[in-house]
């Protein structure tokens, strides 16, 4: 279900920002089994399954977008139990919106809020 779920994403996401098309660009590098976890606090902290995918998008077959565009798009045609993290910076989307992350009382990093992309 997960990689259905990306797949038309995917396809999606490249229709909008890359002229119509779907690149058949990327490769994924890495998938985890299922781990149980918990969900954000921020999105209601219930019990969840956590399924991480690393996945490198290769937008030479795109290159009227930017990453953090392609990723918030992506969220965006995504189902709401899903989330895209981005690599090292980072940054999280939901449904098209971007989550930010701020430090908790230890000095670590959790999602704290929601906001559009548009900061409405």
């Amino acid at each position: 279900m997960v990689h259905v779920a990306l797949g038309k994403a995917k396809q999606l996401t490249e229709q909008n920002l890359c002229g119509d098309q779907w690149a058949f660009s990327g490769q994924t590098l890495e998938t985890h089994p299922p781990i149980p976890g918990t969900a954000p606090k921020a999105l209601g902290a219930y019990a969840a399954w956590e399924y991480r995918l690393t996945w490198d998008p290769d937008l030479r077959d795109c290159t009227q977008t930017t990453p953090a565009a392609y990723f918030r798009m992506l969220s965006e045609h995504l189902p709401g139990w899903m989330m895209v993290k981005t690599g090292p910076d980072n940054h999280f989307y939901r449904l098209g919106q971007a989550i930010f992350a701020a430090p908790d009382n230890n000095g670590k990093r959790q999602v704290a809020g929601i906001q559009s992309p548009t900061g409405a």
